[in-house]
């Protein structure tokens, strides 16, 4: 992320961290359907939106759920290849920012997305919230639909779900770094918002807290690290209100035991759905197994109900292993590669379903796996073979 500040800075990915200043934080919006992108603006927060240079580009194809405008105009770069994260780029759970153009630039972007049992979530062109599924009391159908009242976000968690129909939720991480929490899986107060109810609307973690990003290892907490380079915490050991757990200049992350991991110098990015496997230095660690080569493993993710482990690589492409989580050190015996019609930016998935998703660099999100629940955004009560979703430029995929 770009900043105009001169003062020592902290690079988070999507916020550069200043210390001893004020911090700019860059809105990702975008052209949808045709429209360009919204014109840069401070807020009395501080937090300030950026202005596109280019008009945007054509809308998406018909489909379930209708798709957003490919954004950003026909002159602008477009995200290629996603980079992996590394020691001095920390890359947050439900979100891709970093990526390579078509000329092989550094190219800032951004992807949300995240996969539930019950629902899978993703950012259109401008932020806008789309889910399918069921979130607690909002049954989307087996469709893609906006979530009503929801913010434009930059990032998407999605509750693991317990064998409930509606004890699911989500938290996001707004553009303007607010995060948000809705539905019933709140039972510690990790929504942050003093009461461990469940909640059918999106309420505020917290009062006044500007994040940088938020982390969570199996839901039971909810961290985040503020755009001041605090960590604050809430659900289980922490109650359910925000607490301050230390400073932290880089990350925050959270483990399955409910630890608080504070830049920790060998956790790049943390999987999605719940914190079981992670990027580090020697690939993707799934229990006792490591896929993919070190320093090009961007994320990963591991269904437990099929024990596989899935991770993407700098080539944008996606390698799985059918991980053995009962022998220590016997290597993962390799499956074929998936979601190989195009360069792949971002992979989602969750460790209580086999469903699994991945975004093309053409803004098109193709999916496979349990689907009865309708969270994939298609009838089909399961998809056994990879099927395009929702079409290209539902997501918007140019450079910033």
């Amino acid at each position: 992320m770009l900043s105009s500040t001169r003062c020592r800075s902290i690079g988070i990915l999507t916020a550069t961290l200043s210390l001893g200043c004020s911090t700019t934080v860059r809105d990702f919006s975008s052209g949808a359907g045709g429209s360009g992108g919204d014109d840069g603006a401070s807020s009395s927060s501080g937090i300030e939106a950026s202005s596109s240079s280019t008009s945007g580009g054509d809308g998406g194809d018909g489909g379930d759920g209708g798709g957003g405008g490919d954004g950003g105009g026909d002159t602008a770069p477009r995200a290629a290849l996603p980079v992996p994260p590394g020691p001095d780029r920390f890359m947050w759970q439900g979100s891709q920012t970093a990526f390579l153009d078509q000329a092989g630039e550094p190219c800032e972007a951004l992807v949300a997305i995240a996969v539930g049992d019950r629902a899978v979530c993703y950012g259109g062109p401008g932020g806008v919230l789309r889910c399918a599924g069921r979130i607690y009391t909002h049954v989307f159908g087996p469709q893609f639909t906006d979530v009503s009242g929801a913010p434009a976000v930059a990032q998407i968690l999605i509750s693991p779900t317990f064998n409930s129909d509606d004890g699911n939720a989500i938290c996001v991480r707004t553009r303007g770094g607010e995060a948000q929490c809705m539905g019933n899986a709140n039972s510690w107060g990790q929504f942050g918002g003093g009461s461990s109810d469940p909640s059918a609307s999106f309420v505020p973690w917290g009062t006044g807290v500007l994040a940088a990003g938020i982390a969570t290892g199996t839901w039971d907490q909810l961290c985040a690290l503020t755009v001041g380079g605090e960590a604050l915490c809430s659900g289980h050991d922490h109650g359910t209100s925000p607490v301050p757990i230390g400073p932290a200049s880089r990350s925050v992350a959270v483990d399955t035991f409910g630890m608080t991991l504070l830049d920790a110098p060998d956790l790049f990015r943390m999987e999605n759905g719940r914190a079981e496997c992670r990027v580090g230095p020697d690939g993707f660690r799934c229990r006792e197994s490591t896929g993919g080569a070190p320093g090009e493993v961007v994320d990963g993710t591991y269904a437990d109900r099929v024990g596989r482990s899935c991770w993407l690589t700098a080539a944008g492409k996606v390698e799985c292993a059918v991980t053995n989580t009962f022998e220590p050190g016997v290597p993962p015996q390799p499956l074929a590669p998936i979601f190989t019609q195009r360069p792949v930016l971002a992979l989602a998935g969750n460790f209580y379903t086999d469903s699994i998703c991945a975004v093309y660099d053409d803004g098109s999100i193709s999916c496979f796996g349990s689907n009865d629940h309708g969270q994939l955004g298609v009838a089909d009560a399961q998809l056994a073979a990879e099927k395009i979703v929702q079409p290209p430029g539902s997501i918007d995929v140019s450079c910033r």
